[in-house]
Formats: C-alpha cells, structure tokens, sequence
C-alpha cells in the first residue's frame, strides 16, 4: 500500500506537479489518526508500504512517528526524499549521516540509494553521481526517465540526448512523442 505523507515540498522542480504547484488535489498532510485507524485495519495482511509520491515526505511533522506505528506492526516501510531535512538542508551530508548510522547499528536497513533523475541539463553527471555514490557508501544507485508533462515541444527543454534515459522519441519535424503509450487502463 502507499501512502502520501504530504503533497507539499520545499523544491521547484519543473517536472513535478508538487514543485510546480500544479496539482488538481488538494495540498495537505496525511494526518496521524487516519493513517494509525488505516494501519489498524489491515496490517495483518500488509507486509510493505510506500511512503511517497509526489511530496516531500520529511515535510509532515508525524512523518517518523508514522514510519515507526508501521515498523511496530512488522510491516516494511520505504520512503524516497530529497534528503534537505537531514542535516541543515545538505543532501550529501545527510545521505552520510543514515549510512553512518546504518553502519553504527551494524544494521542492513535502511536500504539506501541514490535515485537520480536523468534530464538534459543534468544527464552529463551519471559518472559523478556513480562516484558520488561509491564515496557515500550507499547500497545502489537508479537512474530514472523524467516523465515530462509537456513533452510534444518539451519547453523547458528537459528530455534528455542519450535515448537509453528519455521516454520520448524525437521526431523530424523537432517534437516528441512518447515511445511507450500506456493502454486507457
């Protein structure tokens, strides 16, 4: 099961409705309560929950408190931040700071990894952040397709070069198609 901690986030990010203020939903915090009667209901048969969407996570203030209600009750949680809440808003830092923990602990949790999304202003870093990875000591590092909501002229020009990390083909005529459509589902 997923849950959205929050919708809010701290960053603008041009391909996120959450960093461009674009939802058509509400923007708010998943409350304690609901989310502790939720749990209650059906942990029996949960064994792993997903903590994000399009939010950041960090943001709801019971956010922990919640990871540990789910923990308590045997189930796996994972999460995926932007890290600026670890240690004074330095992303690097605070990925050290949970693999030195981990590490403290003697402990295989959490799963850590760097998940970089790939776009053009940024697809000539993939080696740095491979190295970056390696010097933090995280356990993986994924490399994912910006989905980009205005691909067909793609305005703030961010689909990347290298075919291997875009979702879209570039056509002769300059614009984009996507290469996988999705079945009305």
């Amino acid at each position: 099961v997923s849950f959205e901690p929050t919708t809010s986030c701290n960053l603008p990010c041009p391909e996120c409705p959450s960093g461009l203020r674009q939802f058509t939903r509400p923007t708010g915090m998943l409350q304690k309560d609901f989310f502790r009667d939720t749990i209650d209901d059906i942990y029996k048969e949960l064994l792993y929950l997903i903590f994000y969407f399009q939010g950041e996570p960090y943001f709801n203030p019971d956010f922990l408190e919640m990871v540990k209600y789910a923990s308590s009750n045997g189930i796996y949680t994972a999460t995926s931040t932007n890290s600026h809440y670890f240690n004074d808003d330095k992303v690097i830092e605070g990925a050290k700071n949970i693999v030195k923990w981990k590490k403290e602990l003697n402990s295989k949790t959490p799963f850590v990894f760097f998940q970089f999304l790939v776009v053009k202003p940024n697809e000539h870093q993939i080696e740095d952040i491979k190295r970056l990875a390696k010097e933090v000591g995280v356990d993986e590092v994924r490399f994912k397709t910006a989905q980009v909501y205005d691909y067909e002229t793609d305005p703030n020009n961010l689909i990347p070069d290298t075919d291997k990390f875009s979702r879209y083909k570039k056509n002769a005529d300059g614009t984009y198609t996507a290469k996988n459509k999705l079945a009305n589902r």
